[in-house]
Formats: structure tokens, C-alpha cells, sequence
């Protein structure tokens, strides 16, 4: 969860070149894309869904979140990230701003304690209010009906343990 990973251009053309050639540095993530697709559609988004419309120079977030299937958790500001892990060996913080290359991890220092807090609760409201609920395989859904998806519940099976020997690797 490191910012070479997690921070990716984003490039968008939007109908007759408005804001063309424009930069912005918002923080973005993927839930954003819909929201500013359908605007661009001229479809209002549901209110259900959070991500900003980024054709608004106007919309800006604070923070942007990260999880890795419940090993790893990530809460990111311009200036600071948060990364907590299942394992507490694991966290760390960094100030990204004395430290962009995340080199000197700074969770144990008393200084910062009062933003890890802060970050800690914005990562829990985060997790416990913004996150869709995890999905799950039906075992009833419908199959695609070509010779490269194989059938059954067998291979359904196989997929599983693979899902969960891979899960408890880490």
C-alpha cells in the first residue's frame, strides 16, 4: 500500500474538451468514476452512491482509503498515510511531506499519536459506514454457458480453498 502502487494517474476526456489539457491533484479513488460518468451522461448518480464527480473543479476529499481483503488497511491525506495491518508489527505512518518516499516510519513517535488517532477514527467510520458489505458467492447464480467455464460445484469448491489458502498466507 505503498504510493507507487496506490497512486495512479488518472486521464480523462470529457465531452466537448471541457477542461482540456487541465491537471488536478485531487485525491481520487475508483468510486469516483461512476459519479462523474453518469453526470457526464447526464444521469444524476443515486444518492447511495459516494464518489465524487470529478469534472467539478470544486470536489475535493481529505482522505482516501485502502484495504487489502482485511490484512491491510490504509487511510492517506497529502500529507500523511496510515497503513494498519492484522499484525501491529505491521503499522506504520509516515509524513509524507518531510518523507515522500515513505523511508522513516514515524507510528511509534509521541508527536504524531494525536494523528494516528484522528486517522484510526476516520479509518473505522470509513470501514464501518462507506464500505460495501463483501460479496459472496451465490451458488445459485446463473453460469455462463461456453466451453472455457467449467460447471458444477466442484470446481466451485476448488476455487474456495484455493481463496482461502491465499487468504491465510497474507
Amino acid at each position: 500500500m505503498y504510493d507507487p502502487l496506490l497512486r495512479v494517474p488518472l486521464l480523462l476526456k470529457l465531452p466537448q474538451n471541457q477542461h482540456a489539457g487541465g491537471v488536478r491533484d485531487t485525491l481520487a479513488c475508483n468510486i469516483d468514476l461512476a459519479p462523474t460518468l453518469l453526470r457526464q451522461a447526464g444521469i444524476e448518480p443515486p444518492s447511495s452512491m459516494s464518489g465524487l464527480d470529478l469534472s467539478d473543479a470544486e470536489a475535493k476529499r481529505p482522505l482516501v482509503f485502502a484495504s487489502a481483503i482485511g490484512q491491510r488497511h490504509m487511510v492517506r491525506s497529502r500529507t500523511h498515510k496510515l497503513m494498519l495491518a492484522r499484525n501491529s508489527e505491521g503499522n506504520s505512518f509516515f509524513d509524507l511531506q518531510r518523507d515522500p518516499l515513505e523511508t522513516t516510519d514515524i507510528f511509534h513517535e509521541p508527536d504524531a499519536q494525536w494523528l494516528i488517532a484522528e486517522y484510526r477514527q476516520s479509518l473505522a467510520n470509513w470501514m464501518l459506514f462507506e464500505t460495501p458489505p463483501p460479496v459472496y458467492v451465490d451458488e445459485s447464480a446463473p453460469q455462463i454457458n461456453a466451453p472455457n467455464v467449467p460447471h458444477g460445484t466442484e470446481h466451485r469448491a476448488e476455487m474456495m480453498c484455493y481463496f482461502e489458502q491465499e487468504a491465510a498466507l497474507g
